[in-house]
């Protein structure tokens, strides 16, 4: 059990560097948050920004944070930037 735990976190880090990077070029302003403005800037070809934005903002305060974006990423819900 413990080296399944320690292969899940590893493969977890391995993803996360492309992640974070698309963060912060999401994050226009760098407040740590991605906003619907930027959001929408970063994905202008997406269907339906607002609504993916709403689906990924899981406490509903109105921003993007990176766990959000990450949780977002690994469910398929928005693809990696490119």
């Amino acid at each position: 059990m413990k080296k399944l735990l320690i292969l899940t976190g590893a493969l977890a880090a391995l993803s996360v560097p492309a992640v974070a990077q698309d963060i912060t070029i999401m994050d226009a302003n760098s407040d740590g948050v991605v906003t619907l403005e930027e959001f929408s800037a970063a994905y202008p070809a997406l269907e339906n920004v607002e609504q993916v934005f709403t689906a990924a903002d899981t406490d509903t305060d109105g921003v993007l944070s990176q766990e959000e974006l990450i949780a977002a990423y690994e469910g398929h819900l928005i693809p990696e930037m490119e």
